[in-house]
């Protein structure tokens, strides 16, 4: 059975995310899309082969969007390992540590 896990930077991501929508729409919004996020992790932990392959950002990396956010993610053994959660406007090879 695969068991979700999330990176430290994903963790980080949540709480950026969390915040900025907390100020900008308030928390009931913020509230629904960390509701929504949640809902798409149960999504690729129960079919992990869901998402878009990403072989440019790594072996086994696969990503899923979620309204204007993409979830980023690899199977690592029997654990799905969330990677990062980055705006679909965020220069993505960079948030990744790449300058491609």
């Amino acid at each position: 059975m695969t068991r979700l896990r999330t990176a430290l930077a994903a963790r980080e991501d949540v709480r950026g995310i969390r915040d900025y929508n907390k100020t900008a729409f308030g928390a009931r919004v913020a509230r629904d899309y960390l509701d929504g996020l949640i809902a798409v992790f149960a999504l690729i932990e129960a079919r992990p082969l869901a998402g878009v392959a990403e072989p440019a950002l790594g072996q086994g990396m696969r990503s899923f969007g979620f309204r204007s956010h993409r979830i980023y993610y690899k199977l690592e053994g029997e654990d799905l390992l969330v990677v990062r959660i980055l705006h679909n406007a965020q220069h993505i090879p960079e948030a990744f540590g790449s300058s491609q």
